[in-house]
């Protein structure tokens, strides 16, 4: 009997975009969500996050961010991959089974609005009960961090008009 290789594992790619509009400068929303540290209030489950020590700022940067689940605690470190600051920045994130899933926040400035649309890109095989799940998942996750962004942007913009 002669081996047969394995076939390989067919890998889907999958996108799931979602978006806000602001009414907070395309410069404050982008400071917001540039900055590690400000991941503090943009998670409910947090931690710890920060830039990793020997990495340089912006592309090449490595980014490191704790959060908590129940029972357990989980580390993303994300890396830069490319930046035009204040409207792109895309980030890959380096997860479990050596997966590398993509983040890419778009920041469009429109009459005096901002939108920030936040796209994620990852790859899983073709188990449609496990892509189901993950795609849940990532929905989910992505509506509470762009639901948080917003709320923080309202709460500075209203401090700003009380000043």
């Amino acid at each position: 009997m002669v081996p047969q290789a394995l076939p390989e594992s067919v890998v889907e790619v999958t996108e799931i975009t979602e978006s806000i509009v602001t009414t907070a400068p395309i410069e404050a929303v982008w400071a917001l969500i540039r900055d590690v540290e400000h991941n503090r209030l943009l998670h409910k489950n947090f931690v710890d996050a920060f830039h990793v020590p020997g990495t340089p700022k912006g592309v090449g940067e490595h980014q490191a961010v704790v959060l908590k689940f129940p029972g357990y605690r989980r580390t993303f470190t994300s890396i830069i991959v490319e930046e035009t600051p204040p409207t792109r920045l895309v980030t890959r994130t380096h997860g479990v089974n050596d997966s590398r899933d993509q983040q890419i926040y778009t920041l469009d400035a429109e009459q005096g609005r901002t939108r920030l649309t936040l796209s994620f890109r990852y790859s899983l095989g073709i188990d449609l009960a496990a892509r189901e799940r993950k795609a849940r998942g990532a929905r989910e996750a992505m509506h509470e961090y762009l639901r948080r962004v917003a709320d923080v942007l309202a709460e500075r913009c209203d401090q700003r008009d009380h000043e």
